[in-house]
């Protein structure tokens, strides 16, 4: 039976659990073989739509050969085990720790609402993950996975929070008796490496990897996992803020500006989206209706879906994809990976590294519902231009 083993390490907290969204039982071999699936499914989109030159029989052929490497859940006769048993063993005990995320910082934003109160899988803790295939797996399939788990040990993170920076983990390299992260250099081979497999110019249509994907790091290496996702969450927030007239406990700001954190002001002129995104979703919200002005998605709403406003009066706009007459969710197509790599003196760095796989957004002619409060006053059309996040990754960080 042939196996593939690799060994990885928690680079920032993990926020990853069952029902009751505590990690008490570590690292669960369902979560990994789920994160694994996906990026399976990005990396070879263009493989086999290069093969196909059709989406459709394309999308038949990489769910057949996915289900085949994975297994598929049981529809009526169909259904069955993939090709491999996979484990996950911890070096050592994991305890779950409370995290305190304060507020007004770089990392309780990217941490958004859902993470308060929450205990997490500490930085710093190591896990192997192994896959046994049965026999007469195809070569093939087995080569897939290796190249799977090289690209987990790039971009991969677990749990909730996990595009925003959260759960980052790094593949360890085996030296001797010892396990190290990469260095800079292996970590550029293997993104040099990745980039090969970037076969279709043609726009994917899910998140996957193809000509339109982008990667970015930072050109500041950092002590510490928290200061650099510190570093990247102040960024991103203050990139997409249109600021706020008011803070607990703090006066008027000075006229002209707007508060962009607890303690800082800027003018309103610096503010990206102040006069396009606020204005626009702010007549909304006062007029409880949509007029021929308010017809297009907010340029922030490229960044993720649901997508919501809180104003002083008290009222809440959100834009929300309707899928099937539920309302569904569109996860950012911005990936945030806290890396941890050996630097010259032997020690350990942090850089964030930011992918942005530049996907059809969402299906065709597909439309956001607006609602204020709960009073739903109309459809717009979907976002689809990704100029703004092009703008933040430019901006702040260099591409690789």
């Amino acid at each position: 039976m042939q196996k593939i083993e690799a060994t990885f390490r928690i680079v920032t907290p993990m926020f990853i659990g069952g029902a009751d969204q505590t990690p008490s039982d570590g690292i669960r071999p369902p979560s990994v073989k789920g994160a694994l699936r996906f990026w399976w499914r990005a990396l070879n989109w263009g493989r086999f739509y290069t093969h196909e030159q059709d989406e459709a029989k394309a999308l038949k052929e990489l769910h057949k050969k996915e289900a085949e490497l994975f297994g598929r859940a049981a529809e009526g006769d169909e259904g069955g085990q993939g090709c491999f048993i996979l484990n996950v063993a911890h070096k050592k005990n994991i305890n779950p720790e409370k995290q305190d995320i304060l507020d007004f910082t770089g990392k309780a934003y990217l941490a958004g609402m859902g993470l308060a109160g929450r205990t997490a899988l500490p930085r710093e803790k190591d896990f192997v993950i192994s896959l046994r295939f049965r026999k007469h797996t195809e070569s093939e399939l087995i080569e897939s996975m290796n190249e799977i788990i090289r690209v987990f040990g790039l971009f991969g993170g677990l749990g909730s929070r996990s595009r925003r920076g959260f759960g980052s983990i790094v593949r360890l390299i085996e030296k001797g008796d010892k396990f190290r992260p990469p260095t800079e250099k292996e970590i550029k081979k293997d993104c040099d490496w990745l980039k090969t497999k970037m076969m279709t110019t043609r726009t994917s249509p899910f998140s996957a990897f193809d000509a339109n994907s982008l990667f970015y790091t930072s050109n500041d290496a950092f002590g510490s996992a928290d200061d650099a996702m510190e570093k990247v969450g102040k960024l991103l927030n203050r990139f997409r803020t249109s600021g706020t007239s008011s803070v607990p406990n703090k006066g008027p700001p000075p006229e002209g500006e707007r508060y962009v954190s607890r303690n800082t002001t800027v003018p309103i002129e610096e503010l990206n989206f102040y006069t396009t995104d606020h204005h626009q979703v702010n007549a909304i919200s006062s007029n409880t209706r949509l007029a021929a002005s308010n017809g297009v998605a907010p340029k922030r709403s490229i960044f993720g879906l649901p997508h919501q406003y809180k104003f002083s009066s008290g009222k809440k706009v959100s834009f929300d994809f309707m899928s099937e007459n539920e309302k569904g969710r569109r996860a950012s197509p911005l990936f945030i990976h806290i890396s941890a790599f050996t630097n010259s003196q032997g020690s350990t760095s942090y850089r964030p590294f930011l992918l942005l796989l530049q996907a059809r957004f969402l299906p065709p002619n597909a439309k956001l519902d607006v609602l204020v409060d709960q009073q739903n006053v109309g459809q717009i059309s979907a976002p689809s231009d990704y100029t703004p996040i092009h703008k933040f990754l430019s901006t702040h960080f260099d591409e690789c």
